[in-house]
């Protein structure tokens, strides 16, 4: 590696300087001798030149691996999913709005993405005959949150990934109204479909997201996991609503602007067989 090249494990070294050089003095010559006269005196030496100072090392790197992700790094495991398909389970791929009543309430026993345990299943239906299946599991909100018969505003947003590995392969918010109140966010996928972020963003970080008044961005990585084949670095988010903002760790939840915000993944991965792309999943509500 030449001098001045980066180093892989630090900084940018310096190159080793280079020594003075110090030029002798000039010996006088001799003087001649002079029939029955005396010698003169011979020249003197000139100082030897001083050496160079050495070269100073390039400072050291600060990046490094992050800590592992576990508890004791600032996760933990609230839950945020939602994710809406066709009556009988037929995945979506549509933006759309529409008025619908809760005609059944029910607990469920899978429902991609969501968890097992815990996870409910709204029974959605329109005025023109449209049905649809409203499947959420959110820490912390009430058990009896939405009720059959409930009249509701719905809007969906939905976009295909771009990969299928791992993952549901279609990301998709849900915003859910009652008499016009905000009352339920849910966000699980990659880009944002309202602005047309890419899913991440040049500097690895996942890309920011406004949806319903909520805002979230990067705030910084925190720690990483190897997951079989690629590294996932987790990143805290900065949420905001209003003129109000505060943190929040994947798998926490954050009171903000009469709002619980749980988040309960925001990351990018790397590395392997993996796609680049940046993952969020967040849910909001209104106690």
């Amino acid at each position: 590696m030449a001098a001045g090249d980066s180093n892989p494990t630090g900084g940018v070294s310096g190159g080793a300087g280079s020594g003075g050089t110090g030029s002798g003095g000039n010996s006088s010559s001799g003087g001649t001798t002079s029939s029955g006269g005396t010698t003169s005196a011979g020249g003197t030496t000139g100082a030897a030149g001083t050496t160079g100072a050495a070269g100073t090392g390039g400072a050291m790197s600060t990046g490094g691996a992050l800590p592992s992700c576990n508890p004791d790094a600032g996760l933990d495991n609230a839950v945020a999913c939602g994710y809406l398909v066709e009556a009988g389970g037929t995945t979506l791929n549509t933006n759309f709005t529409a008025d619908v009543t809760v005609t059944a309430v029910a607990g469920v026993a899978s429902a991609n993405p969501c968890p097992a345990n815990g996870t409910k299943s709204l029974s959605l239906a329109a005025a023109d005959g449209r049905t649809w299946q409203l499947d959420f599991n959110v820490t912390g909100l009430p058990a009896n949150f939405i009720r059959t018969g409930d009249a509701l505003g719905l809007t969906v947003a939905s976009w295909l990934n771009g990969t299928t590995i791992g993952e549901t392969p279609v990301s998709q918010s849900v915003v859910v109204t009652r008499g016009g109140k905000t009352i339920l966010i849910t966000w699980t996928g990659t880009a944002d479909a309202l602005s047309g972020n890419p899913p991440t963003s040049s500097s690895g970080a996942p890309a920011p997201v406004t949806i319903a008044g909520v805002s979230l961005a990067d705030d910084g990585r925190i720690c990483e996991s190897y997951q079989g084949s690629c590294w996932a670095r987790f990143h805290r988010a900065l949420v905001t609503v209003g003129a109000s903002s505060t943190t929040a760790n994947p798998g926490r939840s954050v009171s903000l602007g009469g709002l619980q915000i749980v988040l309960q993944n925001f990351q990018d991965v790397s590395g392997g067989m993996c796609d680049g792309l940046g993952e969020l999943t967040f849910a909001a509500f209104a106690p």
